[in-house]
């Protein structure tokens, strides 16, 4: 061997060696560097999880407290609380809610009413319930020895306590709400008191780190063994949150601890680390190590690939929809918000908890898989769809306007409204039922806040009976802050009665003479005064107080018609709006049908307006309730009328007494021959089927003129725009000449 090669060899040697020491060093730490990044993802998954989970818990509890307080309304409006009509009402509840059963106890806690007859002879709870408290119990033991827990809420008349109302869960029921497939079935949540005592137990028997909270782990040194937790029972003392790794049996874990909005309640989520254990990353890096050249650096190029391509796949990839996900619409905001021309979009379904109650949540993944297949079809280059949280969709499209993005979110909720729930080839008669929130990009937010405004938009298409796409814009956001002022005072106007009919008059151009009124429900405010209801309705939608609204507005009305007569006034036939979700409640006619017997009025004095599109949420329950309604006496009223549905087929189905025409249904200046043509035909057909022709929102004399020409006289707050009090109408009609 020459020097040369000597030389030549001793090069290969050392760029060898110092390959090899390179590939390890880089496998070293390419090795370390995936076991953070995995231990990292591992710990914001379980925070979405245990963040998640937290939220379903709260938002059961608040939605069945007021559930319970606006039954707790209706109940004290009852002589007797324990009268049938509560009863009747607690069945409704249970029903609807899931509660394993009801009791209504009286004032001095001496009678107990059950709403499934069974008389129980220990009622730990009763000596829990004190004057005007919202109680939720520890979970105790039932006669069959299942895990209950008791809510229960004051009945109040008066502000005085007249008794309390009593709901009963099984535990299990919150065990369901949490259950998860994740991590093999190895994880698991608790909920508990900050005291340690159990409320909620997994039900998966399989897990080998179950811990005893049974008997509360703060008493009992559970953890003491443990220092990574030794710190958990202060922190759950002082109701703060975190996320720990600790060693328990050989094996890395997880624990998440936060509190719930709900009583004293704590989520404790426990998963199992998925990551590789030291011993095997160390045989990993050694044989790693053992390739040299480029055969190692190639299958290390190939792994940190591999590794960056599933890292991607897991923080920007939804795993159900394969869409990206909250933190990549996020990042994709941030690289568009210095351009024009984009609009902000979400899309909930309205029917995601209702499909996966009925089919499961199977099911429901393969629901927002089609969606998202269906949405993603509409998107363009250099657009981004996300799915954002569980049933809400985002979308960031390229839109001017209002008008342009309302126009290509039309199309998608056309095409997924007419999606269908199917299984194994069975289409069932559900359909998925989407609404959009729009914010188009003019001024530059925050992200929180893009989605906070979206949100709200969102929401008020979701509670709209018309209007399935809302764009946020100024008005909104004046109306938000409004409403969020008028929020807490809301259910002490109700025990109070500050809610006070005002009238909008029904005026005859024609004839000169007032037909009738519809009564408006107005909030007589302490501080604010006549609060009219465009400012309130949507709190009355969000607290489910809506539905008790109508009763409270009817039986004032009836009242009124009540007093007239026993005045020797002859009374108008008054108008009472119904809530879509009204009429379609099983109890609905029998609440109203009781309401008009208690006065001992005249069915026919009261006219319920039900909206037109609300007959096609369930057509036959519908058609069965107006025909039981008309034959019982009550007039009947179609408002909203327009030409988006058949008006012979409406006519086909039922019998009504008067059709209101929508606002914007006549043009405010110029009418073509063919318009006129249309109107016609529809007011003489309504003549032969002796159907009143109600045209409401008219604005103009031309308008006015143009109504009187084709057959229709009678207008809705023209001639008298704004709503009158209940003094000022009995004035106008009984005493004023015209």
């Amino acid at each position: 061997m020459n020097k040369k090669n000597f030389k030549q060899n001793k090069f290969y040697i050392y760029t060898i060696i110092t390959l090899i020491v390179f590939v390890i060093v880089i496998t070293t730490f390419s090795i370390y560097y995936m076991k953070f990044a995995l231990e990292r993802n591992n710990i914001a998954l379980l925070n979405e999880i245990s963040e998640k989970s937290s939220n379903l818990v709260s938002e059961k509890m608040h939605n069945t407290i007021s559930s319970l307080q606006t039954a707790a309304i209706s109940m004290a409006q009852e002589e007797d609380i324990f009268s049938q009509k509560n009863i009747d009402d607690m069945n409704v509840l249970v029903q609807e809610h899931g509660y394993d059963y009801m009791f209504l106890t009286d004032r001095q806690q001496e009678n107990t009413v059950f709403s499934d007859g069974i008389r129980r002879e220990q009622i730990n709870v009763i000596s829990m319930l004190k004057k005007e408290n919202i109680i939720i119990s520890d979970v105790q033991k039932s006669d069959d020895g299942e895990n209950i827990l008791f809510i229960s809420v004051p009945i109040l008349k008066n502000t005085r306590r007249i008794g309390s109302l009593t709901g009963v869960y099984r535990a299990e029921e919150f065990a369901r709400i949490m259950e998860t497939t994740l991590f093999d079935g190895k994880g698991v949540h608790y909920i508990i008191k900050k005291t340690g005592e159990a409320v909620v137990l997994p039900e998966n028997e399989t897990i080998h780190f179950a811990f005893d909270f049974e008997k509360g782990f703060i008493q009992n040194g559970m953890f003491d063994d443990i220092p990574e937790l030794s710190k958990l029972p202060g922190e759950i003392r002082t109701s703060q949150s975190d996320i720990v790794k600790f060693m328990y049996e050989n094996e890395v874990h997880y624990i998440s601890y936060r509190p719930l909005d709900v009583s004293d309640w704590y989520l404790i989520s426990v998963m199992p680390s998925g990551q590789y254990s030291l011993h095997s990353v160390t045989n990993i890096m050694f044989r790693i190590a053992l390739f040299i050249d480029a055969i190692v650096i190639l299958l290390a190029c190939m792994v940190m690939r591999s590794y960056k391509h599933n890292k991607k796949e897991v923080v920007d990839v939804d795993s159900i929809t394969q869409l990206a996900n909250k933190q990549n619409m996020e990042l994709f905001y941030k690289k568009i918000s210095s351009k024009n021309g984009y609009t902000f979009a979400m899309i909930g379904v309205d029917t995601f908890k209702t499909l996966t109650d009925t089919f499961g949540y199977a099911m429901g993944g393969q629901i927002l898989k089609n969606i998202a297949h269906v949405i993603q079809s509409f998107i363009k280059e250099d657009e981004l769809t996300a799915r954002l949280k569980e049933d809400c969709f985002g979308l960031m499209i390229k839109a001017k306007t209002k008008q342009d993005a309302t126009r290509r979110l039309e199309e998608i909720l056309t095409e997924l409204n007419q999606l269908k729930v199917s299984e194994n080839d069975y289409i069932y008669c559900d359909s998925i039922r989407c609404s959009a929130g729009i914010n188009v990009l003019s001024e530059k937010y925050e992200f929180d806040k893009l989605l906070e405004y979206t949100t709200s938009a969102l929401e008020l298409a979701k509670q709209s009976n018309d209007k399935k796409i809302i764009a946020f814009e100024k008005e909104l956001r004046q109306q938000l802050a409004l409403r969020d002022a008028l929020l807490p005072d809301m259910y002490r106007a109700l025990q109070n009665k500050e809610f006070v009919p005002y009238f909008l008059l029904q005026f005859d151009i024609e004839n000169k003479e007032f037909m009738g009124a519809k009564a408006i429900a107005t909030w007589k405010h302490p501080e604010k005064g006549i609060v009219m209801p465009e400012n309130f309705v949507l709190v009355l939608k969000e607290t489910g107080i809506l539905l008790e609204m109508d009763m409270l507005l009817l039986e004032e009305v009836c009242k009124k018609q009540k007093d007239w007569i026993d005045r020797g006034l002859v009374p108008l036939p008054l108008t009472v709006s119904i809530a879509r979700l009204n009429i379609h409640r099983e109890d609905f006619f029998n609440k109203v049908k009781a309401i008009v017997e208690r006065y001992d009025i005249t069915p026919s004095l009261i006219v319920l307006e039900i909206e037109e599109s609300a007959i096609y949420d369930d057509i036959d329950r519908s058609v069965t309730l107006i025909e039981k309604l008309k034959e019982y006496g009550f007039m009947i009223s179609i408002c909203h009328f327009s030409l988006q549905y058949s008006f012979l087929n409406i006519m086909k189905m039922i019998t009504v007494d008067t059709i209101k025409l929508e606002k914007g249904f006549l043009p405010k200046n110029n009418i073509t021959d063919k318009e006129r043509m249309i109107i016609k035909n529809i007011m003489d057909m309504a003549k032969e089927l002796q159907i009143q022709i109600i045209a409401e929102g008219i604005q103009t004399d031309k308008q006015a003129k143009l109504l009187k020409t084709i057959g229709c006289s009678i207008v809705e707050g023209y001639s008298y725009p704004e709503p009158v009090s209940e003094e000022t109408f009995e004035e106008m009609i009984f005493y004023e000449e015209i």
